[in-house]
């Protein structure tokens, strides 16, 4: 519970410990393992490079980002949101309406959604493979073949989105960092779940930060 900070406090009304495994698959890339968790510290990539999956129904420049400790949380809008605007403010309830994904240091990720939960474990093979493990939990048992296809349909969603868009642009990211055409990636202000997870890992390592990181709010990658 120290090393999380407070996330099981905030996790604790959604009643996790009440949910049932669905299904684990494993995916193995040729790339860094920081990219892979990189994939889920932004959202302003869903609309070019998701055009045709997920951007009709998650927004692309609407998130928030807050941290304690090395921990986060990115809150993602979706579309839906929209609706609130004919309610009256007192009676709005956003999380229909979001995507929540936590970050939870060093190398796994929570991913809240309105009818499941994803886990995401990242793990390095060298420096340049990485393999995630990919739990789907739902908030009822399985248990009948309407369920399952249900389930079966929403994993092989998220596994097609990242595998086919996702991880391939990663991978050719990754090849461009082996070419040494450039020695540092520097995150701007609109990607604060991105410098956390970095710098949090950076201290983690006892990795000096870059001169002037601190004080500009940007920070080059690992």
């Amino acid at each position: 519970a120290g090393w999380l900070a407070g996330t099981e406090q905030e996790l604790a009304p959604f009643g996790l410990e009440g949910y049932h495994h669905v299904e684990t698959r494993l995916n193995r890339r040729r790339m860094n393992w920081k990219l892979m968790v990189d994939t889920f510290c932004e959202a302003y990539h869903i609309q070019s490079l998701h055009r045709a999956t997920i951007a009709p129904m998650i927004m692309s420049s609407a998130s928030l980002f807050d941290s304690w400790g090395p921990q986060g949380r990115m809150t993602v809008s979706r579309w839906s949101i929209a609706e609130l605007d004919e309610q009256p403010r007192e009676t709005w309830d956003a999380m229909p309406h979001v995507t929540l994904v936590y970050l939870l240091m060093p190398n796994a990720v929570v991913i809240y959604q309105q009818d499941h939960v994803e886990l995401w474990q990242v793990f390095p093979h060298g420096t340049d493979e990485s393999s995630a493990i990919i739990t789907l939990y739902a908030p009822e048992p399985a248990d009948t073949e309407r369920a399952q296809r249900r389930w079966r349909k929403a994993m092989d969603l998220l596994v097609q989105v990242t595998d086919t868009e996702d991880f391939i642009m990663c991978e050719q990211i990754q090849t461009s960092f082996r070419s040494g055409a450039q020695e540092a990636i520097t995150f701007g202000r609109n990607e604060p779940a991105l410098i956390h997870f970095h710098r949090s890992l950076d201290e983690l390592l006892g990795v000096a930060l870059p001169v002037g990181a601190a004080a500009t709010g940007l920070a080059a990658g690992g």
